[in-house]
C-alpha cells in the first residue's frame, strides 16, 4: 500500500517540480524508499531531459543533483544504525551469528588505507541494487562520517550519469552504436576517471604519515 503510494508521489513530483527539483526530491525518495528501483527515477529523468531538449552536459549536472538527493537519503540510515549499531550487535548479533570482535576485525579492514572509500564508491557506482543497503552497513561499522559523504556522492554521481544517459538517448541507440549515445559515455568515463583520480589522491594524502617540523 506504502509502496504504491511512494510511486504516486514519485508521478506527482514529475508533473509539479521542474527538471532539477525531480531528479534531487526524486533521488532522495528513491533511497529512503529502497522498493523504488534506481532506474525508475534516473532512466525517467533522462528521458525528460530528452524531450525536454537539454544539452548534453545537463545530464552531467542533473546525475550531481541527483547525487545530492541520495546522499542526503543515505544519511538516514546511516545516521540511525551508526547510533543504535553497537546495541543491535549487543542485544541480537547472537543469533546470527555476528559479535563486536567481528565488527571491530571488519572495521580495522576496511580503514586501511583507501579500502572503505572504494568499497562505498563501487557499491554505489555500480548499476544493480546490493542485497544489503550500504547505509546500513556502514552505520554498523561506524565509517568515518566524511568518508561515507564523499564516497556515497561521489558513486551516485557516476551511476545517476549512467542512468540517465540510457534514457537521454535511449536503449537502442547503444545497440545500434549511435554517436551520440557513444560520445556521452566517452564523456562521463572521462569525468568518472577525474572524480577517481582526485578520490585516490585524497585518500593517499590521508594515510601518508604527518611530517614533524623542528623549530631551530
Amino acid at each position: 500500500m506504502w509502496q504504491t503510494q511512494a510511486m504516486q508521489y514519485l508521478y506527482w513530483l514529475q508533473i509539479h517540480l521542474p527538471l532539477p527539483g525531480f531528479a534531487f526530491f526524486g533521488a532522495l525518495l528513491e533511497e529512503v524508499v529502497s522498493p523504488i528501483p534506481a532506474t525508475v527515477v534516473q532512466i525517467g529523468v533522462g528521458r525528460l531531459a530528452e524531450t525536454q531538449n537539454y544539452p548534453w552536459y545537463g545530464i552531467i549536472f542533473l546525475g550531481f543533483i541527483g547525487a545530492f538527493g541520495n546522499t542526503l537519503g543515505a544519511l538516514w540510515s546511516y545516521g540511525i544504525y551508526r547510533l543504535i549499531g553497537a546495541w543491535l550487535i549487543k542485544t541480537m548479533g547472537k543469533w546470527v551469528g555476528i559479535t563486536q570482535a567481528k565488527i571491530q576485525t571488519a572495521r580495522d579492514f576496511l580503514q586501511k588505507g583507501a579500502r572503505d572509500d572504494v568499497v562505498i564508491f563501487l557499491l554505489r557506482a555500480l548499476p544493480f541494487v546490493p542485497i544489503f543497503n550500504p547505509s546500513v552497513i556502514c552505520g554498523i561499522l561506524g565509517i568515518r562520517f566524511s568518508t561515507f559523504v564523499i564516497a556515497t556522492f561521489l558513486g551516485y554521481a557516476v551511476r545517476n550519469c549512467y542512468m540517465l544517459t540510457v534514457g537521454f538517448v535511449g536503449v537502442d541507440a547503444f545497440k545500434n552504436g549511435d554517436p551520440k549515445a557513444i560520445g556521452l559515455l566517452i564523456l562521463i568515463a572521462v569525468v568518472v576517471g577525474i572524480m577517481i583520480f582526485i578520490s585516490n589522491h585524497h585518500a593517499r594524502r590521508a594515510t601518508e604519515p604527518t611530517q614533524s617540523i623542528d623549530v631551530v
